[in-house]
């Protein structure tokens, strides 16, 4: 039996991708690398980082160790001690929020390859809320904050398997 090549990595050519699903995909790959990457430049070099990215649809994803504001600020010099401690709970805050925007950003990205190919296999959390009546709507809202503060003991449980916070690992 005769091995079949692969073709490899190829490189690429280095210009804007026309096809709409294409150009989300390859965002949402390269931006979760890019995080990925300043993580580790964080953790191995002791770098502070802050990346604040635009993608297509005009969501703004930002990462920032030890916190996005703690580097901007140090970079337009408001903070004379760039080491000032961030509290803890601000980790974890931005952790989560960061979290959350890469869901938004994921979810646009299947919305809009659901509009264009006309696929919908979505979520409970993504029903159209104007057509619910009281009763649903305040079920709907108790399953929602059920979601969060499970996602939320979930991600402390993680963390503290993890030895702490840390602001440098990206949800996949």
């Amino acid at each position: 039996m005769v091995k079949k090549q692969s073709m490899g990595r190829q490189k690429i050519e280095m210009k804007k991708i026309e096809k709409k699903s294409s150009l989300e995909v390859t965002f949402s790959k390269r931006r979760t690398g890019l995080f990925k990457k300043a993580g580790e430049l964080c953790v191995l070099c002791g770098a502070e980082a802050a990346i604040i990215v635009f993608s297509p649809g005009r969501r703004a994803f930002v990462f920032g160790h030890p916190s996005t504001d703690a580097v901007i600020d140090r970079f337009l010099e408001k903070e004379k001690d760039s080491r000032a401690r961030v509290p803890e709970g601000q980790l974890l805050h931005e952790h989560v929020h960061r979290q959350y925007l890469e869901a938004l950003g994921r979810l646009e990205v299947k919305k809009e390859h659901a509009e264009t190919t006309g696929e919908d296999d979505g979520f409970w959390w993504d029903a159209a809320i104007e057509s619910m009546g009281l009763n649903e709507l305040e079920q709907f809202g108790r399953s929602l904050e059920e979601l969060m503060k499970n996602g939320a003991v979930q991600l402390e449980m993680t963390m503290m398997m993890e030895g702490g916070p840390s602001s440098t690992t990206m949800a996949e």
